[in-house]
Formats: C-alpha cells, structure tokens, sequence
C-alpha cells in the first residue's frame, strides 16, 4: 500500500478537511517513497458558471491528503463574455472555503489569457509562498471528483516524480485522432496529450517559472489559446517532459453539470468520454497551423498511430488502441460526431481500425 492511501478514501468524509496525522495506518512513509508535496488544485471558470462550482469545491476539500490551496484562477474581463461582471459566490470566501485553502485570484492582464490560466495563475502564487515541492493539478469547473483522487495521483507521482500525469489523454495528428481503451490491468502509457477535464498532476519542477510559463503562452497563436490542454502538452514536451495517463484506478469522475458555455463537456453515466468531436477538431485546426509550438505534437502523434512503432507502457497493461482519420474539412463538427460510434454498452468508440497493444516482455 503506498503512503498516499487512506484505508478509508471511499467513505463519505466531513466537507471541511482534518489534517491527516503525521504517520499513522496508510500515511506511514518508507524511505522508499517521496515526502507528500504540498498540493494544489487550479481551475478558471466563466461568470456564469462561477455559481455552480459549489459541488466540485466540495469535492477538492475532500480529498485526502486535503489540497494545501485550491486556486480559483479569474480573468478581469472573460474574453467570452466581456459584459458580464464577476459575481463570486460566497462558498468560495466563507470560512470552509477558508479552511481548505480556496484562493480566488484575479489575473494582473486586461487580456483574458484563456483557460490555460488556471496553470500559470496557480505558478505565480506558488512561487510567491512556497519554495518546497509542490504539485498543481488542474481540474475542469463542471466536474465533481471522486475521493481518492489525489491519492492515486500521487501514488504515481512517487513513481514517476519527473512526470505529468492524468486519467485521460488522446493523440491528435492533422489527420488522425486515436486514444487507448479496453484495458485490462494496472500501469501507465505514454501518450502525446492528457485531457485535462480528467486532472492532471503536474510537478513544479516539469513547468519552469511563471514568467517561463507566460512567455510560452504568449507565444500560442490566438485561434488556440482555448486548448489548454493542447498547448501544456505541446509545452511539457518541449521541456522533455513525460505524459502519462494512468490505466487500472477508478475513473476520477462522478458527476457534473453541461450547459452551452463550456468548451467541451461529454458524460455519459458519470463517465468521462474522450471522444469530443469538437475539442479534436480545434485540436486539428491548431496542429494544421503548423505553428511550431505544435509540430512536436504532431510528429508524436504520426508516431503513436504507427502500429510499428512500440507504446511505451509502465507496469502490465492489455490494452486496445483506436485511431480515427478526420473525415470532414474545416470546423465541421457534426460531421465528425456522425461518423464515430460510441457503444453504450461497452462504454469504448467501436469505428474500426483497432490495433493490440500487448504487456510489455518479461
């Protein structure tokens, strides 16, 4: 059992977290593993959707080991509603929200730098408190995250301390989209892109400084500057970073809320989907841009589809492969959503081709 799991994570737990005992049953720390890092949660969200976080907040506050900060990353003006004025509700101010560590941050530009502020706001602060290790992971504003999550996440950072990690990632090339599903088994595969909507952890050392990271955004050609998750993966590889999205652990989502304000939304029975049709979409038409911010990406993900050319896996995974090549020109979504089937039954994309990735040899 790793030091990161409390025996009693799935039980229903106090909203306002106690500080787990310094050791204790499942906090015991061997010399084997790493000391906790201080954690942080980041997210950003829009003024009409800044009332309806309540939930997610909660489920942050639960987690254990409990968040050091939780911070709530604002625009002055969202780029997307710049009339609408930010009303902060008092769940983010009140003293439960005090006593997890909720933060709300306003950005320092008049520009709206987009979604990705949730990353580079929560790097500033830190940098400003605490010199110590520190993990961020961000999380999307419509979702509610199981307890536990935090534990699996860092049960992974102890063994991959110099990685990115996360519960969903994809590859997207100018003409291809593929994922990694059917698993069965336990471990971590290499992907060119984690799927933030899921949590990713993301060690402090992997990002650089907050101006480093402010540098790299400003360089984002405008039409991309929503695909956040695109543009930190695109970052974290040219840092020579690794991307691991986790396989064998429980899926981090047990609810949310979908209006026609977020820029990709999928659930299917608390499930988390991740085909989104109009996320690889403007995926696409940032790659095809040939900006050189994403020509890593897509050389890493011509490489991914290629069945000849080895996944690299961590632990014993059997797991399928499914790549899908764009149909449609342009931005045309719905022909896309057309032309893949999901199986509700089996919850996994069924549109041919799948290709075996098989454990690694012994």
């Amino acid at each position: 059992v790793s030091p990161y799991h409390d025996g009693a994570a799935g039980r229903r737990r106090s909203l306002l977290p106690q500080p787990p005992a310094a050791e204790g049953p499942g906090l015991a720390r061997p010399a084997t593993w790493p000391p906790l890092p201080r954690v942080v949660f980041s997210f950003s969200t829009s003024p009409v959707r800044i009332g309806r976080t309540a939930a997610l907040v909660r489920s942050l506050c639960d987690q254990r080991p409990p968040p050091a900060r939780v911070v709530v990353a604002l625009p002055q003006r969202h780029a997307r509603m710049p009339s609408v004025r930010w009303d902060i509700p008092l769940f983010l101010t009140d003293q439960a929200a005090r006593a997890c560590g909720v933060d709300v941050l306003f950005d320092d530009g008049p520009a709206d730098p987009g979604p990705a502020l949730k990353l580079s706001k929560a790097v500033e602060a830190e940098e400003a408190l605490s010199a110590g290790p520190t993990v961020f992971i961000t999380i999307d504003d419509d979702k509610i995250y199981r307890p536990g999550l935090v534990a699996d996440l860092l049960e992974a950072h102890g063994q991959h301390p110099r990685a990115a990690i996360g519960f969903a990632g994809s590859s997207t090339s100018r003409s291809h989209f593929c994922i990694v599903q059917g698993c069965s088994g336990r471990g971590e595969i290499e992907l060119p892109n984690l799927e933030g909507f899921a949590a990713v952890l993301y060690p402090r050392e992997t990002l650089g400084t907050a101006a480093d990271l402010k540098r790299f955004l400003r360089e984002v050609p405008q039409p991309c500057s929503t695909a956040d998750d695109l543009i930190f993966s695109a970052m974290l590889h040219q840092r020579g970073v690794k991307v691991l999205r986790l396989f064998g652990r429980t899926d981090p989502i047990i609810g949310g809320f979908e209006d026609d304000t977020g820029l990709h939304s999928r659930m299917t029975k608390s499930v988390h989907i991740e085909w989104h049709p109009e996320e690889m979409k403007k995926y696409q038409m940032c790659l095809s841009s040939r900006h050189s911010i994403f020509e890593s990406l897509h050389r890493l993900a011509e490489a991914f589809r290629n069945a000849s050319v080895p996944v690299v896996r961590h632990g014993e995974l059997r797991c399928n492969k499914w790549c899908y090549r764009f149909q449609c020109p342009g931005r045309d979504v719905s022909c896309e959503r057309r032309a893949a089937v999901w199986d509700k039954a089996t919850f996994g994309w069924i549109q041919p081709p799948k290709s075996s990735i098989l454990p690694a040899s012994m």
